[in-house]
């Protein structure tokens, strides 16, 4: 009989071992400043740093109080991974004797091959929990399976199947280069034959119940790396129909996903007083995102409607893979001309640096945006009561197809720069001859180099600001991930679309404008596998210098841990922490100093001769935490003032 895999799985950082198995890791995979992290044996509550010391590995207890990690300097983490990233860029720990405790990078075990899973890139699920498995097979029919990595063994992988419904969890060996189901069961080359092997032949339990491999179940997670394979697929048939490729049949299940088919208040933008203010009548923001214009004197009624949502990374469970990204837009619809004040309100109010405009003004004879800027050396007086003035002081075009400009923006005696930046080769309902890529990075290194305090968000308007501007955004997002996390770790074009229009409906609105996410990705893929610093997962820009950022680390708050397929090592040394001007703690320290051991604080040392220590650590004052408010209730389908917002237009 197959062995059942455990449900519990390690992350990059993260091994659900001992202390002793943890040396034996440590010492057989890793290197000088090699570490893991660990629960602590003498807490549940608690964490502990096993890290490779060259001749022995040593051991650190991290205590937790609160939902905070505390270090002996006096800084605190909210999560491990940003405890992680912040230990690979200071030297908190030192030993008495004032040596300090070097933990450059989290061990990396390298796993099998991505060649081996061609073929099976449908249904692998990466970086998916035994738990997780569970919740999604428990929703699917009998024979429904997926393929995922061992949790505890590097370099081998589970079936997931729902059999007489429960969920089996069914470990494949790796021995001797072949990949097999039980310790002396028939061997293949490769996952691929393996698994076309056993949708056909059946397995059998012990007590004689056959597991058929029935439906593979479909995955919109995929690695990066694998981008060519997932084209691939996209560009065959759909098994459930055969008249439509996969692409095709993804995004139909996007738009007809219940999720997304939630009614959302949008009163505001249905109010008679502001429908002249909506360039398309179907397209109306959401209230509990939309942009609300400040009204600065309380004696003259202004309106606070403006067609813009704010799009931001949610805190919400179901897209923790974005946690921590930092990424805000503001997608607004483009100018008609009883807008252009409201729109030149919100750039001000909002303090925002940067305007991406997606669209001309006239796309085949249609008006798709009024001209609300000036042209250069010139200005216009706008606002509500042309209280803010814009002036072009700065233009530059790129053979017809990108435009940049420089706005002086002035309000009573402060003066501000805006940076615009226009496309013109991408017209509506169609993806763009040349990539976009290029100068996505023009315009996100621009608004790096010339950052300002409390900059406000990136503004991308269209003609409606959804086609056009939601793949831009998503785009965005996408790349900015594998620049910071790597080539090896997973990215979900379809929750990225949905985590969109749970802010703003519609977003992308297209089946083409869909397929061109992943074509976009896949160029940037191929230019990524050049740089080690883009592959590693080390990069937030492409221009200039590239800045290190532990990237390839996750893990969920409740310790529901993940993995990454061939992961590659990081190479961390600039700090992008906030804790990262914070005093290395010296044995001098009186809360890093005393030699007593005691139950829950514990520094050891394992060698010849183990060393035990004790680490007393005070906590700091715990750091505010921001939160995206709440979606309000689902109200009543049959209400006027709610729509539709995975409705198509």
């Amino acid at each position: 009989m197959p062995i059942m895999e455990s449900n519990e799985r390690p992350c990059h950082f993260f091994y659900n071992v001992s202390g002793e198995r943890a040396q034996e890791l440590l010492l057989e995979h890793g290197k000088l400043g090699d570490f893991i992290v660990r629960p602590s044996e003498s807490n549940k509550n608690d964490h502990t740093l096993s890290v490779h010391r060259g001749d022995r590995v040593t051991h650190v207890k991290i205590p937790m109080k609160e939902g905070q990690f505390y270090l002996p300097n006096g800084a605190s983490c909210p999560n491990l991974r940003s405890l992680v990233e912040y230990i690979c860029q200071e030297n908190v720990f030192v030993e008495r004797d004032g040596t300090v405790i070097e933990m450059r990078a989290p061990l990396i075990i390298k796993l099998t091959d991505r060649s081996a899973l061609i073929g099976c890139d449908r249904f692998f699920h990466p970086m998916t929990s035994g738990k997780e498995v569970e919740a999604l097979l428990n929703k699917e029919p009998n024979g429904t399976f997926l393929l995922r990595e061992s949790g505890t063994t590097a370099g081998e992988f589970v079936i997931g199947v729902k059999c007489n419904d429960d969920v089996l969890h069914i470990k494949i060996y790796y021995i001797d280069g072949r990949y097999k189901v039980t310790m002396v069961g028939e061997a293949f080359r490769s996952i691929n034959e393996l698994m076309d092997n056993y949708t056909r032949t059946i397995m059998y339990q012990a007590n004689g119940d056959p597991v058929p491999l029935t439906y593979p179940l479909q995955c919109t997670r995929f690695l990066p790396c694998m981008i060519e394979e997932r084209l691939d697929f996209l560009k065959k048939p759909s098994a459930k129909n055969p008249n439509k490729d996969n692409a095709a049949e993804e995004f139909d299940m996007l738009q007809t996903d219940p999720e997304s088919r939630m009614f959302v208040s949008c009163k505001e933008g249905r109010k008679p007083e502001n429908a002249t203010k909506n360039r398309y009548k179907n397209i109306v923001p959401f209230d509990h995102t939309r942009v609300k214009l400040r009204t600065e004197n309380e004696t003259i009624r202004q309106s606070d409607y403006i067609n813009a949502n704010y799009i931001e990374i949610l805190q919400d469970e179901k897209y923790r893979e974005f946690e921590e990204l930092p990424k805000r837009y503001i997608s607004t619809q483009g100018c008609l001309d009883n807008t252009v004040g409201a729109f030149w309100r919100m750039v001000w109010q909002e303090n925002s640096q940067t305007i991406v405009m997606i669209t001309k003004e006239v796309e085949k004879g249609k008006v798709k945006c009024v001209k609300y800027y000036p042209e250069l050396d010139e200005e216009i007086l706008t606002g509500f009561l042309n209280e803010i003035k814009v002036k072009t002081v700065k233009y530059q075009e790129d053979e017809e197809k990108f435009i940049r400009r420089e706005f002086e923006i002035t309000k009573g005696e402060e003066i501000r720069k805006v940076f615009h930046y226009q496309f013109l080769f991408w017209d509506d309902y169609e993806c763009p001859a040349d990539s976009v890529q290029s100068y996505m990075d023009e315009v996100n290194k621009c608004a790096e180099d010339n950052q300002i305090e409390d900059c406000g968000p990136m503004i991308v308007h269209c003609s409606a600001g959804v086609g056009r501007t939601g793949t831009y955004i998503c785009i965005d997002i996408l790349i900015t991930l594998i620049k910071m996390r790597g080539l090896n770790w997973p990215i979900d074009v379809t929750k990225t679309v949905r985590m969109l229009r749970e802010q703003r409906a519609f977003m992308v609105q297209t089946e083409t404008q869909y397929r061109f996410i992943y074509e976009t990705i896949g160029a940037f893929v191929k230019y990524a596998q050049m740089s080690p610093r883009i592959r590693n997962g080390h990069s937030t820009t492409l221009n200039g210098p590239l800045t290190p950022q532990l990237g390839q680390l996750k893990i969920n708050e409740d310790n529901n841990q993940q993995t990454a397929l061939t992961p590659s090592p990081s190479s961390l040394s600039a700090s992008t922490s906030p804790f990262s001007n914070g005093p290395i703690l010296s044995s001098s320290s009186s809360s890093f100093g005393s030699t007593t051991t005691g139950p829950g604080e514990l520094f050891t040392t394992t060698a010849a001769k183990p060393l035990t220590e004790k680490i007393i650590l005070s906590p700091p004052p715990l750091p505010k935490k921001n939160k995206f408010p709440p979606i309000p209730p689902t109200p009543n389908e049959c209400s006027q003032d709610y729509v539709n917002s995975s409705q198509n237009c």
